[in-house]
């Protein structure tokens, strides 16, 4: 799949933009603060409803406006499908083939995109939430019931928390069935999904100078020997009883060590965002490998902490993948050898993008 054209309105420095891109390389040159990372903002937001700088919507809004939109064609095997995100002061409407969408997941699973940024390093020194996002999208992506198990354990969590605040223990002991029954299957996905990416990261994060062993592990957020029902029970046993539920799956964590050490802690920012993309093409060749789906890389200033031979290694990793790709870059020095010669080229400036000759 690939997005053929993309239309944006009042997106940050730009009141209106068409553009036709190319299924493959895709390449947006111009000068620092010309609008090129909005652009990759703007498809991450009609994906998931927020871009990978900001979370609020209004932020990503042109200035001094008070509605924008983004829409894009996706070309698929054998369809073509239309995507539009509408936001009118705060309200959202969401379209697939001009039908109201009733939930985002509806337009993610068509527009699954992959973000590599100077801030992607986040997934290895963030918190652990990051790492839960990281597993999160991909079992999304590859596993149908995944985000209804996802979901149902996450509205109980909120009920027995609600009554944890109030000291409800009887009310909130009525969600511990639920808790568990999609607990467990949220915490095998994961365990089974980490088994899955697991050799894919280490080849790709030693293809990418990431010599020393990797070793990845999944924590799933409770004691190993204990069982998750006997916990919840006991948390309400407490004298000081908590204000919010201190295990299950919404405290697992991903740990990364590199010769028993903690990656995060012994690493460069280099090496960190290093991980990072070994990760996130981990990611796109299982679920392009095992359910022939394919994402679309955002990739925004890739040389921030990064060497010319890496970068160069990334590109041709990339190009292997055979998915569509959108690169934006103050300078083409590091791209025009290491990318195919489909590859389209557009210049960002005077809040313009335009294809290059």
């Amino acid at each position: 799949m690939y997005i053929s054209n993309l239309r944006i309105f009042n997106i940050r420095l730009f009141e209106s933009l068409d553009i036709a891109l190319a299924p493959k390389f895709n390449i947006f040159l111009g000068k620092n603060g010309a609008g090129k990372t909005s652009i990759l903002e703007s498809i991450d937001l009609l994906s998931r409803g927020k871009s990978f700088r900001c979370s609020n919507v209004s932020e990503i809004m042109k200035q001094n406006e008070t509605n924008l939109a983004v829409s894009c064609s996706i070309i698929l095997s054998d369809s073509e499908v239309s995507l539009s995100l509408a936001r009118k002061k705060s309200a959202s409407e969401l379209k697939v083939n001009s039908l109201k969408a009733a939930k985002w997941s509806e337009i993610t699973s068509h527009l699954p995109v992959i973000s590599i940024h100077p801030e992607s390093y986040l997934v290895i020194t963030g918190s652990p939430s990051e790492r839960r996002k990281y597993i999160d999208w991909g079992l999304f992506h590859v596993e149908p019931s995944y985000k209804n198990s996802w979901s149902s354990y996450m509205r109980a969590l909120k009920q027995r928390n609600v009554c944890l605040r109030y000291k409800q223990i009887t009310q909130a002991r009525q969600w511990h069935a639920t808790l568990c029954e999609y607990g467990l299957i949220i915490n095998q996905a994961r365990l089974d999904y980490i088994q899955a990416i697991k050799p894919l990261i280490k080849q790709y994060a030693e293809h990418l100078n990431l010599k020393s062993t990797i070793d990845i592990e999944y924590k799933q957020g409770w004691s190993l020997d204990n069982e998750l029902l006997e916990l919840l029970d006991q948390e309400l046993l407490e004298d000081d009883l908590p204000l919010s539920t201190g295990v299950g799956p919404h405290r697992a964590n991903i740990s990364l060590k590199w010769d028993g050490k903690k990656f995060a802690a012994t690493s460069s920012r280099g090496q960190q965002k290093v991980l990072a993309i070994a990760m996130y093409l981990a990611q796109s060749q299982y679920m392009s490998d095992n359910f022939s789906k394919k994402g679309v890389y955002l990739i925004d200033e890739l040389p921030a902490e990064l060497d010319q031979n890496t970068c160069q290694k990334v590109l041709s990793l990339l190009v292997e993948l055979n998915s569509q790709v959108v690169i934006t870059s103050v300078s083409e020095h590091y791209l025009k050898d290491f990318v195919p010669e489909n590859t389209k080229w557009f210049h960002v400036e005077h809040n313009q993008a335009k294809a290059m000759l």
